[in-house]
């Protein structure tokens, strides 16, 4: 999946995948204690962190 767009001013985020946008999907960072970040952006709009 490619993020196309994330505007954290109207918590916008736009995934696309083979091209074709899609409106929700999950976003994995990794900080530098070795710690995993999850965003997911559920087909509702809600955006859950864990």
């Amino acid at each position: 999946i490619t993020i196309a767009n994330i505007n954290l001013t109207d918590n916008q985020v736009i995934f696309t995948s083979s091209g074709a946008p899609q409106n929700s999907g999950t976003l994995q960072l990794n900080n530098n204690l070795g710690e995993t970040i999850t965003i997911e952006v559920t087909p509702s709009g809600q955006i859950r962190t864990y």
